[in-house]
């Protein structure tokens, strides 16, 4: 698996406009996370799990709608 961002960025978004209203600072607060944090990861930075969860829970995403699946290559011998 291999994060992507682009569904927990939708999602952030989503709750920060329309279901609380507030903004990235004060997202941040609520969240118990640096505003440089969450900006960092609206902006397409990889967050650290303990933040990742922390995030998904507050935005209510299953952590594993973070992640795609990769295809696993298979070894030839």
């Amino acid at each position: 698996m291999v994060y992507n961002g682009s569904k927990l960025i939708k999602q952030l978004r989503t709750k920060m406009l329309i279901e609380w209203n507030i903004t990235l600072r004060q997202a941040a607060k609520k969240m118990g996370i640096s505003f440089a944090t969450l900006s960092r990861i609206e902006n397409g930075s990889r967050p650290d799990v303990d933040t990742l969860a922390t995030v998904c829970y507050f935005i209510s995403l299953p952590i594993q709608d973070a992640f795609i699946p990769v295809k696993s290559k298979s070894k030839k011998n």
